[in-house]
Order: structure tokens, then C-alpha cells, then sequence
């Protein structure tokens, strides 16, 4: 069977698990639209997560009512808890995504320069500025040493995000 007539037969709402039998581990995810969920963030969690080829994709309940979903993924979570298996943290990379925006200043330094945002930006699309620079070099370090994994929310502690931050 293929991943398209795969995706076709996925139901709409459910409680999904990312499955590790060798290492006895599981992420247990939900979703009201399960197919779009799955084609956005396979190659999130391809490059987030180093057992990424030992994961096997099950659902784990199909749910009618939405307004059951977050329970019964609550439910799922200690079940599977209990029963000995480690749970694997939330995939941070396929809750955001990493922008940079390059825009004219008008908060920051009092307008007139020319910026780097540095944002996490969630499926939700709320952004979150977690640097804000004035050169390039120092822009590219921050991420290549803070976000070439997403793994956690980091500020960067220069003068122009603190500066951006206090703003808020």
C-alpha cells in the first residue's frame, strides 16, 4: 500500500503513537485532521529525532467527538506510562519552525536601521522573536549554535533582544 492511499484511509480524529518496540519508547500525539498532521511534520520528525527509522506510525483510538480528544490522549499518555514505556518528549521541531525576517526598525533602535528577526513560529502560526541582530555574522551563530535542532525555546541575550523583549 502506498503513503497516499495510506493517508487516505487515516481517520480525521484520533490519538496516534510513534512507536520505538526496541527501545520501549512512544510519543503519543492527537489530531483532527490526522492525514494533514502526518504530511506536514514527517520530515520534521525525520530530522528531530535519532530513532526516527526505529518509529512505527499506529493509532492508537480513533475519536468521533473532539471535545474527547485532548482526554483521551491524556488517557493514552499514563496508560502507556504505566505499562513501562518512556515517553518521548514533545518533537519540538514539529511545534515550530524557524524564520528569520529581515524588516526596517521602528521599535527597536527608534527606526531608520534595518533589522534580523530571529522567530519560532508554531502550527498556529503564533510567533515567538527569540533574537533580534543588526549583523548577519552574529545572527548565523546564534542559530547554528542555539537551533540547528529545535529542542528548546532559547533568547538570545544581546543588547537588541533584551531591548525587543522589554518592549513586549
Amino acid at each position: 500500500m502506498n503513503l497516499f492511499t495510506l493517508m487516505q484511509q487515516l481517520p480525521d480524529k484520533c490519538v496516534y503513537g510513534l512507536f520505538n518496540d526496541q527501545g520501549k519508547k512512544v510519543y503519543i500525539g492527537y489530531s483532527n485532521n490526522t492525514p494533514k498532521t502526518l504530511c506536514n511534520n514527517l520530515l520534521d520528525l525525520k530530522y528531530s529525532n535519532k530513532d526516527f527509522n526505529l518509529l512505527e506510525f499506529k493509532i492508537i483510538e480513533a475519536i468521533e467527538d473532539s471535545n474527547r480528544l485532548k482526554v483521551r490522549y491524556e488517557y493514552w499518555v499514563s496508560h502507556y506510562s504505566n505499562e513501562g514505556w518512556e515517553m518521548y518528549r514533545n518533537f519540538k521541531a514539529v511545534q515550530y519552525k524557524l524564520r528569520i525576517e529581515v524588516k526596517n526598525d521602528e521599535l527597536v533602535k527608534g527606526g531608520g536601521n534595518v533589522l534580523i528577526y530571529v522567530k519560532l513560529v508554531s502550527r498556529g502560526y503564533r510567533e515567538v522573536v527569540v533574537g533580534v541582530f543588526d549583523d548577519l555574522d552574529e545572527c548565523n551563530k546564534f542559530v547554528a549554535d542555539n537551533y540547528s535542532n529545535i529542542i528548546d525555546v532559547i533568547f538570545c541575550s544581546n543588547e537588541l533582544t533584551i531591548k525587543y523583549r522589554k518592549f513586549l
